[in-house]
């Protein structure tokens, strides 16, 4: 049987320490035994914490794409409750750095442009294909979902994204989606749809500035890759 964290030395408890040495200092695991809160006979909240995040590979990112099913069942002293509150506190920060972002960023790399799309593509269990659409000044006008499945040269509507960009007056866009499977290569599909796409936007001197493909917290882009 676990010791409880009521009796380990005050220095080694999450919550203490989090408060004589500030959040920057605890680990993964003690961030997440604070928000589990309780253990139970056989384990303490830090080992529930640390099976959690065993399970996804230390990575929050995974943890955000689990459903309450997926953490009571497997887990031993998670509860609806607990469930909740877990999903919860990472929707919180989902939408914190949504607001960090909600400024019209000027997007001048392949850099600003991943941290543009992570928020809405990062957690998908299915292919989405999102564009950027950019000034003269490299600021973001607007952003567009065009297709959500299966992304092929069939299943996009090239003639949206344009019309989209003329209304706009935007100079250009950055395309950008997800591959789920947790490989940034791109496919001969998503070249195709580039080149596709690019050749349709020469015809209204639109340029397409870069093609960003994302897992997780890795990309890779087109753009960089001097493929465009």
């Amino acid at each position: 049987m676990e010791i409880p964290i009521k009796h380990w030395q005050i220095d080694e408890r999450p919550r203490e320490k989090l408060i004589k040495y500030g959040a920057s200092t605890l680990s993964n695991a003690e961030l997440l035994a604070i928000i589990i809160n309780s253990g139970n006979k056989e384990h303490s909240a830090l080992d529930i914490a640390k099976q959690i995040l065993a399970s996804c590979d230390n990575d929050f990112l995974e943890l955000s794409k689990k459903d309450i099913s997926q953490l009571i069942k497997p887990f031993k002293g998670i509860g609806p409750a607990k469930a909740v509150t877990l999903i919860a506190t990472l929707e919180i920060a989902r939408r914190r750095y949504e607001a960090k972002v909600s400024v019209r960023p000027k997007i001048m790399d392949s850099k600003s442009a991943f941290e543009v799309f992570f928020k809405d593509l990062c957690d998908l269990t299915h292919e989405e294909l999102w564009v950027l659409y950019v000034d003269s000044s490299g600021r973001l006008i607007t952003k567009q979902r065009i297709s959500e499945g299966g992304i092929t040269q069939t299943s996009v509507d090239v003639k949206k994204i344009m019309q989209t960009a003329v209304a706009n007056r935007a100079v250009g866009f950055i395309l950008g989606h997800n591959h789920p499977s947790g490989k940034i290569t791109p496919s001969d599909n998503d070249i195709l749809l580039t080149q596709k796409i690019q050749t349709a936007a020469k015809l209204l001197d639109l340029r397409v500035m870069d093609h960003i493909i994302l897992s997780g917290n890795e990309y890779y882009s087109f753009g960089d890759d001097g493929i465009l």
